[in-house]
């Protein structure tokens, strides 16, 4: 006999002496219940069905849906307007209060909050 190599080695191991008469068993519903030639046969079918909607359609005469545009991945564009940064101090419980009402309104920043605030404040006094 031949000198073992590591897959036999394998094969002894794991399913004992003769590891290579192993065989891959069937499936338990046998063989395809469908040749290729039914399978290809009813493929074409499906291609002559749409083709019969399409002229049952220009029959009953109805107008087609109107083709909308391509959608392009990604967030769609939105209008910029011009910003500039703006720095100020708030006192430390101010800002504690800001994160926990942050937290509570589902917003993702304070900035956020401090927008909102100002163009209230600008609305209530007749700005905006």
């Amino acid at each position: 006999m031949a000198k073992k190599d590591q897959f036999d080695s394998f094969l002894e191991k794991q399913f004992g002496e003769g590891g290579r008469g192993v065989t891959i068993a069937k499936p338990l519903g046998g063989e395809r219940s469908t040749s290729f030639e039914e399978r290809q046969r009813k493929a074409e079918g499906e291609d002559e069905a749409p083709a019969a909607a399409g002229a049952v359609a220009e029959q009953l005469s109805v107008a087609p849906a109107p083709e909308e545009p391509a959608r392009r991945p990604g967030r769609p564009k939105s209008e910029k307007k011009e910003v500039c940064p703006m720095n100020f101090l708030i006192e430390r419980d101010l800002k504690a209060k800001l994160e926990i009402l942050k937290v509570e309104l589902y917003r993702s920043s304070v900035t956020d909050l401090i927008k909102e605030a100002l163009h209230d404040l600008l609305v209530k006094y007749g700005r905006e």
